[in-house]
């Protein structure tokens, strides 16, 4: 056969990820999400794998999904692949780029200052003869910034189940429940999980959802909190603004501190805390493992990061 008819031809880095993340969650939903994609394009994906490689590697019906034999004999395989390729993209010098070119770091929005002065000394303790430039996003372009070497690092509020990036955790906050002002619950000093099941819960609506969100709800559903509403805006007051005149309530970090408190501190709101609910939102420094295992001066950062969180927790 031609080589140029071969099957493999129309394989993609694109698809052998996708293959992966589904072989790890057993679950298209949950790989759609990983993905930051609908669930159509990951069975896509999968599918058009399966053509070219001319095998099954799942076997799935409505209810269960499992990799066949094939599959996992493929799997580690495929892991192996994406880190030398992840490698070697590091590897190679980047002769697009001034060698002056600044230092992109992310930050998530209501990154804590203290959060992002650690990571901004650590980085320049590693990279002296640099700009920094921070650049703030949500979760999913920031992600996808930092696959494409555009940040050498970001923030973001965990869960980052994603398998090809290191984390580490700089911080946590327990969420409270805001509610009205007015409302009867409003007098308590603490609230219950029953008491909530009387409200509605709002947030903004994000798209594609990010993890932490995602998890968020699905904690809520699991303790029977199923009525939610999702507002379209990038403002968090106006989430406030509806949930001070309506009988909503939402959830924020309890520490007045924290910058994703402060659009809830408006006269007409409460927050309460629900210590029955149990929840945490915490923030977590984001590197690709493939760079760092290559890019001395990005290992360097994640040293210094490390020592300095230990050093600034008590």
């Amino acid at each position: 056969m031609d080589s140029l008819d071969h099957p493999f031809r129309h394989l993609n880095l694109d698809q052998l990820r996708t293959f992966v993340v589904v072989a790890e969650e057993l679950h298209f939903g949950r790989a759609a999400r990983r993905l930051h994609m609908a669930a159509s394009p990951v069975s896509r994906k999968i599918k058009e794998l399966e053509s070219a490689m001319g095998i099954p590697l799942f076997e799935r019906d409505t209810r269960h999904v499992q990799l066949s034999p094939a599959g996992g004999e493929l799997l580690p395989m495929v892991r192996d692949l994406i880190l030398k390729l992840d490698d070697l993209r590091w590897m190679l010098p980047r002769e697009d780029l001034p060698t002056t070119a600044p230092i992109r770091v992310g930050i998530s929005p209501g990154t804590h200052p203290n959060d992002r002065r650690l990571l901004f000394d650590a980085v320049r303790s590693s990279h002296e003869d640099c700009r920094l430039l921070p650049e703030v996003g949500t979760s999913v372009p920031l992600l996808s910034k930092l696959r494409s070497g555009e940040l050498l690092c970001t923030t973001l509020h965990r869960p980052v189940s994603d398998t090809d990036v290191g984390t580490l955790l700089l911080s946590e906050d327990e969420l409270g429940v805001v509610v009205s002002a007015s409302h009867p619950l409003a007098t308590q000093d603490r609230l219950s999980v029953s008491s909530l099941r009387s409200l509605r819960f709002i947030t903004l609506r994000q798209q594609p959802e990010p993890e932490f969100a995602s998890s968020q709800r699905t904690l809520l559903e699991a303790v029977g909190i199923r009525d939610l509403v999702y507002i379209q805006s990038d403002f968090l007051s106006d989430v406030g603004t509806t949930v001070a005149n309506t009988d909503y309530f939402t959830l924020t970090p309890l520490s007045t501190d924290s910058p994703l408190n402060r659009p809830f501190t408006d006269p007409g709101l409460v927050v309460l805390p629900c210590p029955e609910l149990g929840m945490k939102i915490g923030t977590v420094a984001v590197w690709l493992e493939g760079r760092a295992r290559v890019d001395p001066r990005l290992a360097a950062t994640i040293a210094q990061l490390r020592r300095s969180v230990a050093a600034d927790r008590p």
